[in-house]
């Protein structure tokens, strides 16, 4: 079955993977400029992705999942979101292919 995915599911989806990794942060006694410090990123971004607020690549998600000795659980919540993602931009795009097609004047 085919279910439509809205914008707030993927906000909610980055918000989760977010408050997991400041979990697992928590958990290894790290703060956010110690953890940026160890995988090479800002702690603006430890920060920003904490929250939801914005995406990074999976790199990052490898490094801080590494650092934390999350056993692969970053890793494969990232997955998860990042599918989520690309399904909905894709919904969103034939969304709009549809609309065009109808709204075009017939030959």
């Amino acid at each position: 079955m085919w279910m439509l995915i809205t914008p707030e599911q993927v906000t909610e989806s980055r918000k989760a993977l977010g408050a997991q990794l400041t979990a697992w942060r928590a958990a290894a006694g790290l703060t956010q400029a110690s953890l940026a410090a160890r995988i090479r990123y800002s702690r603006s971004t430890v920060a920003n992705l904490e929250i939801g607020r914005s995406q990074s690549p999976a790199s990052f998600w490898q490094l801080a999942d590494q650092a934390l000795s999350a056993g692969g659980a970053l890793i494969a919540q990232h997955r998860k979101v990042a599918e989520l993602q690309a399904r909905y931009r894709a919904q969103s795009a034939l969304a709009r292919n549809r609309r065009g097609w109808l709204g075009s004047p017939l030959p």
